[in-house]
């Protein structure tokens, strides 16, 4: 009696040793499938932060054709005005 009673337990015990061997194996699995998140998200950040890199030269380079173009377009507006200048004292 006392025999069954010790392999009863023992039986019990397997199953229940097998059934955390089973739970650990999730939780490993889980563990993976986050790791390839977290690896993937990486990836994405260095993606987003290169391009706010390529932006931010990109638009200092604007800025500086923009300026650029004013500057011209005054330099241009001042010489229509003396060439109007000029017409107009040839006129007189």
């Amino acid at each position: 009696m006392r025999l069954l009673l010790v392999k009863a337990i023992i039986e019990e015990r397997d199953l229940g040793i097998q059934e955390v061997q089973q739970q650990i194996g999730e939780v490993n699995e889980i563990f993976k499938d986050l790791a390839v998140l977290v690896h993937e998200q990486g990836t994405m950040i260095d993606d987003i932060g290169s391009n706010i890199e390529n932006s931010h030269a990109a638009t200092a380079q604007g800025r500086s054709q923009l300026a650029k173009a004013a500057k011209t377009q005054r330099s241009n507006s001042s010489l229509y005005d003396q060439k109007i200048l000029i017409w107009e004292e040839e006129r007189s």
